[in-house]
């Protein structure tokens, strides 16, 4: 009966401590999502998008992904190797810590969490997000 109980246990504690570092992430941290398309371009937000990368609504729209988010796709990249990137970031079903980039040149904290959805038969990508404003 011991034998059952620890990996149970160890289940356990480590979904706790997975709670915990999910806690940790979203603490004064402003929260969102932004809509990407094949490409890491941006076709749709949330508000909070505006407030985090410090842009006015409107100004998103069009924007690669990688102008806000340091390092999340390679510049030169083709199309193709944008969406299999993007692909991989959401098979990986993981926060990843990231630089973004704010309106101004800023760079603070930012953790991102990739899936995909097939809408109208285009593959889009959510981005979820959490960053610290200045």
């Amino acid at each position: 009966m011991a034998t059952q109980a620890a990996p149970a246990q160890e289940s356990a504690d480590a979904s706790r401590k997975e709670e915990s570092g999910a806690a940790n992430l979203t603490d004064g941290n402003d929260r969102g999502v932004l809509i990407l398309d094949e490409q890491g371009r941006i076709c749709a937000y949330e508000l909070a998008a505006v407030t985090l990368f410090g842009n006015t609504e409107g100004q998103l729209l069009g924007r690669r992904i990688s102008e806000l988010v340091v390092g999340i796709l390679v510049d030169g990249d083709s199309p193709d190797d944008d969406a299999k990137r993007l692909r991989r970031l959401c098979a990986a079903n993981e926060w990843r810590q990231y630089e973004g980039l704010d309106w101004y040149g800023r760079l603070f904290a930012v953790a991102i969490h990739l899936s995909s959805m097939v809408v109208d038969d285009r593959e889009v990508f959510i981005l979820d997000f959490q960053g610290k404003t200045q």
